[in-house]
């Protein structure tokens, strides 16, 4: 037994080692929220007088955070969310981070998505959408609920891959 646990540490002292200087994103998180109208669309009357409803469009927005170890410079160049490419905005945060959800009433609630944290925390926003194919080690990698962070470090491509975007409770604007 005695011999199995200096195994098992040593091993753990190892990888440890040596996966450090190799992964500067401790942890990546991914949301994604409907957020609906509050005023209620109408049908709309074309010039023949005839009357078209028109339905009511979600805004999805995407809340995406890095965790990343203190003092590692990291430069994030595309986001690949769902098999799209786009060009990315960083902003260095604090956390916790907290959002609305809508309560019992409609009153809003505070829900948390990121708790605080001693490592860095950025958010990521997915601005442009990518013309381009993505790379084949994204390929391997992307599937239709993940999202997958390209970035440099130290003068390399690297990606990081979030396994899944969890859904958020739809918000509905008054």
């Amino acid at each position: 037994m005695k011999k199995y646990f200096l195994m098992v540490t040593g091993l753990t002292s190892f990888y440890i080692s040596v996966c450090q200087p190799n992964c500067p994103v401790v942890k990546g998180y991914a949301f994604q929220r409907s957020t609906f109208p509050g005023t209620i669309q109408k049908g709309v009357t074309n010039e023949n007088g005839t009357q078209t409803e028109r339905p009511v469009k979600p805004i999805i927005t995407n809340f995406i955070y890095a965790e990343m170890k203190p003092a590692q410079t990291v430069k994030p160049t595309a986001i690949w969310i769902r098999g799209k490419g786009y060009t990315v905005e960083i902003e260095k945060t604090t956390g916790p981070v907290i959002v609305p959800k809508q309560g019992l009433g409609g009153t809003p609630i505070p829900d948390t998505l990121v708790k605080e944290t001693k490592n860095s925390l950025y958010r990521i926003q997915p601005k442009n959408l990518l013309s381009e194919k993505p790379p084949s080690k994204i390929s391997k990698k992307m599937n239709q609920k993940n999202v997958i962070i390209e970035y440099y470090w130290k003068g390399k491509k690297q990606y990081y891959t979030i396994k899944d975007i969890k859904n958020l409770p739809p918000l509905a604007l008054q």
